[in-house]
């Protein structure tokens, strides 16, 4: 790789960062344009692979948000459950 590319960038992928995906062609770009040429049928082939996935993501729909029914209740009567106890033949009939 040439010594201009080795460049180290501060860039997040994650989109925090407003701005930047000009600047990221670029670079994008001059890697390309300096990928020899035993190289480049690889890499048009991984990018057009990303575009695809990308393109396709963004033409799917967000699926719709459950439906969720609330209600409010009132307490009406309140019991004690007793403990619960098991056996050794609760275990061996089970």
């Amino acid at each position: 790789m040439p010594s201009a590319l080795r460049t180290s960038f501060n860039w997040q992928s994650d989109g925090t960062r407003s701005g930047w995906a000009t600047p990221k062609r670029l670079f994008a770009r001059t890697i390309l344009l300096q990928l020899p040429e035993e190289g480049l049928d690889e890499a048009i082939e991984a990018l057009s692979d990303i575009y695809s996935y990308y393109d396709e993501m963004l033409q799917l729909e967000p699926p719709e948000p459950p439906v969720t029914l609330t209600s409010k209740g009132r307490v009406v009567e309140t019991a004690e459950r007793p403990d619960l106890i098991i056996t050794e033949e609760d275990l061996l009939a089970g």
